[in-house]
């Protein structure tokens, strides 16, 4: 029988991009802190300069754009 285990990773299949990292780092940070909203995402986003793909601020739309191209 094989073991049951998690991995985290499971369905990627290539390393994050630094960008996609670095968006991943605020997501987590605003958890952290409670921030859960997606206007809460995107202004903590805008606060850490972590430009949205076209190189411009977040905005609500761009944010939940780029989270269903990732498949989050």
């Amino acid at each position: 029988m094989t073991e049951l285990y998690l991995n985290p990773n499971q369905a990627r299949d290539r390393e994050p991009t630094p960008a996609e990292n670095a968006i991943a780092d605020v997501i987590e940070r605003c958890y952290a802190a409670g921030i859960q909203t997606c206007e809460g995402l995107v202004a903590e986003l805008n606060k850490a300069r972590v430009r949205a793909p076209d190189g411009n601020a977040w905005s609500e739309d761009s944010f939940k754009a780029e989270m269903a191209r990732l498949g989050a």
